[in-house]
């Protein structure tokens, strides 16, 4: 079996934010994220930074597209910039390429992207390789991980998720594609691992309505919230 898996991080490691992942299977380069993350009090003057993507430029005609599994500006605000010296086609749900456009749009950059459009779930074939997209729970609707079938078994993207049961199709955890992913070897599974060092579980604390509930029972009179715009699972929950 002389098949060759790469798997390496441009961005991203231990870091909030910049995320910049590289798979690569045989001759074909997929390109996870592209993000950016903002400055810190020792990088002043500057709007945001990205990675170093030289290792893209020196092998574009590999790059057979970029996976951009949520609509943050954390996972593809540094595309914009990218795009132009390795341009492939993006992979990502309507929501995300919404936001992608609206992005560009601000940074008062004109670029013609060439959108893949995402339904979950789907199963894909990109570069003659297999991906199987399925939807996650997250704080942006619409995200997704996926799965890429490769001869020494399955390479499995999870991305930071919750495990959410009871809500709409914007926000779900789908747990039979997972099942059915599951069936066949796993070769690696790359997840957020934020929190991974602490001992024992995490119990979901990503719900308002248990603490707005006591305020509402309390307050008669006008009540704000403040949300964070992002946040679109908050700001549909507290709608709801």
């Amino acid at each position: 079996m002389n098949d060759k898996i790469k798997v390496l991080a441009l961005g991203g490691l231990d870091e909030e934010g910049k995320d910049l992942y590289v798979i690569e299977v045989n001759d074909n380069i997929f390109v996870i994220g592209g993000g950016f993350k903002y400055p810190t009090k020792a990088t002043p003057g500057i709007d945001f930074i990205i990675s170093d993507y030289d290792y893209l430029k020196n092998n574009k005609e590999k790059v057979k597209g970029y996976i951009i599994p949520k609509g943050k500006k954390n996972i593809f605000g540094a595309l914009p910039y990218m795009i132009k010296d390795v341009p492939a086609p993006i992979y990502c749900t309507e929501l995300t390429a919404l936001y992608l456009k609206r992005f560009t749009k601000t940074r008062q950059i004109s670029y013609e992207y060439d959108f893949r459009k995402i339904e979950l779930p789907c199963k894909l074939n990109i570069g003659n390789v297999i991906f199987d997209f399925f939807s996650t729970c997250s704080s942006t609707p619409s995200t997704f991980g996926f799965s890429i079938r490769t001869p020494l078994g399955n390479i499995v993207y999870s991305g930071d998720f919750i495990v959410e049961y009871g809500n709409d199709d914007f926000f779900k955890l789908d747990l039979n594609s997972l099942g059915k992913i599951a069936e066949y070897p796993t070769l690696l599974l790359l997840s957020e691992s934020i929190n991974a060092t602490k001992i024992g579980y995490c119990s979901p604390s990503h719900k308002l309505i248990p603490f707005l509930s006591q305020v509402f029972k309390k307050e008669t009179g006008r009540i704000f919230i403040a949300l964070h715009s992002n946040n679109l699972y908050h700001i549909n929950e507290t709608i709801k």
